[in-house]
């Protein structure tokens, strides 16, 4: 049985990763045409790769398509169609031409040619955010930032992942992502593969910040009603954190932030409040889960209203809001979670497919240098 389930999670796990990005084969007709028939081939071959990859051509497959030589050997031949896939990296899988003549002294081709096309993730539509390194106050002792900077990085990372508003872009093993794209080039690799090169994405936002005060924090567990202490370390810290537009430069997001949890709390309610994406069964879905939400936390429910314009600068500075119940969370899962209606079932359910956002009953107080932007550039 437990081999069934560790079957079935893989599974699951499989369809998941590859309902994010794949390799499609694109079948394109084009038209080349040059002063030799080698040459009106690659030429419309340059096309189809341009067509299929939005413009984008890797150098040395430009380049590798200048040489095709079909040496009066049919284009449909096992031999030409793999020193096609070779010389092109594996983007060009076939191609076979429709339609060829010789006018004067230009050669001209029709062609069908399959291409290997990499499907980037619909996640990747959401803004790209990366973490970079924190500043860090020289003041604090060394050992205790190498014990706490690794672990600070990945929670922060984590928690932004599960908030489902940012696709986050790994900056920590860049080297190791290499290294795995380094060895599609080898035989034991399939030729598709190397249609994955050329796809990295760059960032539109950086969170960075710097750490003003750092110390570890005791921490400990009553079991069978004695005191133990945990082996497991935290910290108390301060900080600065700042969101950065990578073009522009302009600072979207200034906040101060002694808990990580809080943090995301902030980031969340201000650029994209959680909102209920349906109501079944009288139980409200949020489109949320992870970590960050807990069966027992309660939630005001707000209806939204006309949008808020700054007179002087018109920019768009939020929208009005009605509160008009409250949830309390019930199940959460990886990517939503499920709330009870406690107060106001009926208001919430006539006014479902209206827009209604939740903030959390606990409010989290802002400080005063802190700032952000809420509007459509996210």
């Amino acid at each position: 049985m437990k081999l069934i389930r560790s079957l079935v999670f893989v599974f699951l796990i499989s369809l998941s990763l590859n309902s994010f990005c794949q390799i499609k084969i694109v079948a394109v007709k084009t038209f080349g045409a040059g002063d030799t028939l080698d040459h009106a081939i690659s030429d419309a071959l340059v096309e189809a790769i341009m067509q299929v990859n939005g413009g984008y051509i890797n150098s040395d497959v430009k380049t590798s398509t200048q040489y095709l030589k079909t040496n009066n050997i049919k284009s449909s031949s096992k031999e030409i169609q793999n020193n096609i896939q070779k010389t092109t990296n594996g983007v060009i899988q076939s191609y076979s031409i429709l339609k060829q003549r010789k006018k004067d002294s230009v050669f001209d081709v029709h062609v069908e040619a399959k291409i290997a096309k990499y499907e980037q993730s619909k996640q990747l539509n959401r803004p790209k955010l990366a973490v970079l390194p924190f500043q860090i106050n020289p003041a604090i002792n060394s050992n205790i930032q190498n014990d706490f900077l690794p672990n600070f990085y990945l929670d922060l990372e984590e928690r932004l992942v599960q908030t489902r508003r940012f696709a986050i872009l790994d900056k920590v093993h860049q080297k190791l992502i290499k290294k795995e794209m380094a060895g599609y080039k080898g035989e034991d690799y399939s030729q598709i593969e190397l249609a994955k090169q050329g796809n990295k994405v760059g960032a539109d936002f950086i969170l960075t910040g710097i750490i003003n005060k750092l110390e570890p924090r005791e921490t400990k567990n009553i079991i069978d009603g004695s005191e133990i202490k945990s082996s497991r370390k935290r910290f108390k810290y301060e900080a600065n954190i700042r969101i950065i537009d990578v073009v522009s430069g302009q600072v979207k997001f200034a906040v101060k932030s002694k808990n990580t949890k809080q943090l995301i709390s902030k980031i969340i309610d201000y650029i994209a409040p959680l909102q209920i994406l349906d109501i079944s069964d009288e139980r409200a879905v949020i489109g949320y889960g992870g970590d960050y939400l807990k069966p027992g936390d309660e939630f005001d429910v707000s209806l939204l209203g006309e949008k808020i314009v700054d007179p002087y600068n018109k920019e768009i500075i939020g929208r009005n809001e009605k509160k008009i119940g409250k949830i309390r969370i019930s199940d959460v899962m990886a990517k939503k979670s499920f709330a009870e209606i406690v107060e106001g079932k009926k208001v919430i359910l006539a006014n479902q497919d209206q827009g209604l956002v939740i903030r959390s009953v606990k409010k989290i107080k802002v400080q005063e240098s802190s700032s952000l932007e809420n509007d459509d550039d996210w």
